[in-house]
């Protein structure tokens, strides 16, 4: 579809992290009763132009999801750190991350296997590549490592193509603002470099404003689907969702790669043409294989007819084909859209679908959120977003521009919250807001992957769940929707079974683990060839509990603390101060694992820090007593007496003989003089 420059210079963005509801829960409340208001802000709002994507990540290793944001041409993109309670603040100045190019895409994995997050951000300028330092900063190395990019880049995404170990990197293009218009496919060497492989494996594409991967076909690697929007400039490519099966094998004898993908887009059943935006995948059916939907421009508004604009719904046949069952469905006839995704929004074991839209260069405004919720029969129910509480509209009502669009469980409470980037005017800008409904008593299962022998990030990896009721299939994966990436986390719902009769993760490298007999409502983390996997409860103390009880057929580890590099590492811990609100004065507890070198850094609303509390080596234990815990009169370190606000404060811990460091998630305390 046709978009302006001057649209791209002219938006605002907004973050809506939805907590999906059933009806009649009339007080709904987080983990350890906090009850939250409706409509409640996780973020700043600000002038942006461009199209806003969305990663929801955990860039920090605390265990909790944060969210990167991007922004226009001037404005920063923004970092909100979650303190795990869905509390956020905004941290992309300080940890290097606050490009000020027009940004598009997202999406993050760990190219070079050292245990954390990375980030590439996809502008309309040079593209930024950051690598996570593991310290809460990041350090750009696009130039480097060969992946800034002469294209004005719009999607991108994360898979490991050859299944080497290492993430390869696939870039969308919009050859309709720079003349530059083909997709980039980028092969990871190993040594924080990439090189172009694009015309070596004919992965060419364009104007794409969703970029995934999915083993369709289930052969266990990677294959490649592009969202193309009708922007294409070369005659020989066509506005359709674009397949590239991915043919690459290892030759014998020599074992070097042979890099080869097939376009086989029209031949698996994509001839449809059409302004395409988002993808999503998911076995809808579940027979087995992954299906996708994809949003397009729907009802809202019609340009020249391209065969027709509605959205698909392609089930997958099993056969390397799909069909279009969206208009048998009831899913094709409606408003244009963006970002799309199929998750269990309920937790009855099958996938809803969801997906926001709405445009402003044409002033489609029609479109408020539509929810389709999973008949555990092939169908789906009419529009219940209203009914859910997940419209994207304002608080006067208004329908906002909705683009980027990804999941996660942002509260550690087994239950999917969802993340919108809003696009708006000068005159009505949008906000970040949180909507705090809880719903269904369904039981859960949330597993988090770790591969050793395939690449650190999991992306690839399958898990197949088993119940007395049904099975289920997810893959770790980065990308679709549009221009955003969802959470690596693979959560399950299990409707009313009690326990799960088997779990199995098939990992890139081709390893297979198997587990049986695991109970529900609870978050298990699995390493690559490891027998034994984690178990992560945190109750309302927001402590760490060893559980009892749990049997299982494989060896299991019972979690007090976090596993750390084969060893056990048990947290530090930062607790909420006292008296909150105060003043002048406020104690601030704290628990320590091992001896340490200990401070307490508290930051204003900007991210600056205000003042740090050096209380030098402390010994292992609690520090709980307004004689032991950290003390803070309000001032800062010129002495002076702060505003009355919000401020964040953070443990940061070192150890005493190494260089060792960490920091806990941050927390809020209100000052009122």
């Amino acid at each position: 579809m046709p978009v302006t420059a001057d649209f791209m210079r002219s938006a605002y963005i907004g973050v809506f992290l939805c907590i999906i509801a059933v009806l009649g829960v009339s007080t709904p409340s987080w983990p350890g009763g906090k009850v939250l208001p409706f409509g409640h802000q996780i973020g700043p709002g600000d002038f942006m132009g461009g199209l806003p994507g969305i990663a929801v990540f955990d860039y920090d290793g605390d265990e909790d999801l944060d969210i990167y944001i991007t922004n226009g041409e001037g404005f920063p993109n923004r970092l909100l750190q979650n303190d795990g309670q869905a509390n956020f603040i905004d941290v992309a100045s300080i940890s290097g991350v606050d490009d000020r190019g027009r940004g598009h895409g997202v999406a993050t994995a760990d190219i070079d296997n050292d245990g954390d997050l990375d980030l590439y951000v996809a502008n309309d300028g040079p593209n930024k590549l950051y690598l996570n330092n593991g310290n809460g900063k990041f350090t750009d190395i696009a130039p480097s490592a060969g992946v800034v990019s002469k294209s004005n880049s719009t999607a991108c995404a994360f898979a490991d193509i050859d299944n080497d170990g290492y993430v390869d990197l696939y870039l969308g293009a919009a050859d309709q603002f720079s003349g530059y218009g083909s997709n980039i496919l980028y092969r990871n060497k190993g040594d924080l470099s990439f090189t172009d492989i694009t015309d070596q494996t004919g992965t060419h594409g364009g104007y794409s404003w969703a970029v995934g991967f999915c083993d369709y076909d289930n052969d266990g690697d990677q294959d490649i689907f592009t969202a193309n929007d009708q922007g294409l400039a070369r005659k020989e490519e066509s506005c359709q969702i674009m397949l590239y099966r991915n043919d690459i094998n290892l030759v014998s004898g020599g074992g070097a790669t042979r890099l080869r993908f097939t376009e086989v887009t029209e031949q698996a059943g994509f001839d449809k043409t059409g302004s395409w935006m988002g993808l999503a995948f998911g076995d809808y059916d579940l027979d087995g294989d992954f299906d996708l939907f994809a949003t397009n421009l729907g009802t809202s508004f019609q340009f020249e007819a391209q065969d027709t604009d509605y959205h698909s719904l392609y089930r997958n046949n099993g056969d390397g084909t799909f069909t279009d069952v969206a208009e048998a469905l009831s899913l094709a006839q409606w408003e244009f859209g963006w970002g799309t995704v199929f998750t269990d929004f309920d937790n009855d074991g099958d996938c809803d679908l969801y997906y926001v839209g709405n445009f402003l260069f044409m002033d489609v405004t029609d479109n408020p959120g539509r929810f389709f919720l999973n008949n555990g029969d092939g169908t789906f129910s009419r529009p219940m977003a209203k009914q859910y509480g997940i419209l994207t509209q304002d608080k006067d009502g208004n329908n906002t521009i909705a683009v980027g669009l990804a999941t996660g469980d942002l509260n550690n409470d087994g239950h999917i919250d969802l993340v919108v980037a809003n696009a708006g005017t000068e005159v009505k800008p949008a906000y970040p807001v949180l909507y705090n409904q809880r719903f269904d008593n369904n039981n859960w299962l949330q597993v988090r992957l770790e591969g050793t022998r395939s690449n650190r990030s999991a992306i690839g990896a399958r898990v197949t769940v088993i119940t007395d009721e049904r099975k289920q299939i997810q893959e770790v994966a980065s990308g679709a929707s549009s221009l955003s990436q969802s959470s690596f986390y693979l959560s399950f719902g299990l409707g009313k079974a009690s326990r799960i009769d088997s779990l199995e993760v098939r990992w890139p490298s081709g390893i297979t683990q198997k587990f049986q007999s695991i109970k529900t409502n609870r978050i298990i983390k699995i390493q690559e060839h490891n027998p034994r996997f984690l178990v992560d409860v945190e109750p309302q103390s927001q402590s760490w509990s060893k559980l009892a009880n749990i049997k299982s057929s494989a060896q299991m580890d019972l979690m007090f603390g976090l596993a750390y590099n084969g060893r056990w590492h048990y947290p530090h811990s930062l607790y909420q101060n006292y008296p909150n609100p105060f003043n002048p004065e406020t104690w601030i507890p704290y628990q320590l694992a091992m001896d340490a070198k200990v401070a307490v850094s508290i930051y204003d609303m900007n991210s600056v820090l205000v003042h740090q509390i050096d209380l030098g080596l402390q010994k292992s234990g609690y520090y709980f007593s307004r004689e032991s815990a950290a003390h803070w009169d309000g001032r800062n370190m010129n002495g002076e007496q702060v505003a009355s606000g919000i401020y964040f404060y953070r443990l940061q811990v070192s150890h005493p003989t190494s260089s060792t460091e960490s920091q806990t998630p941050l927390r809020k305390m209100i000052i009122l003089n």
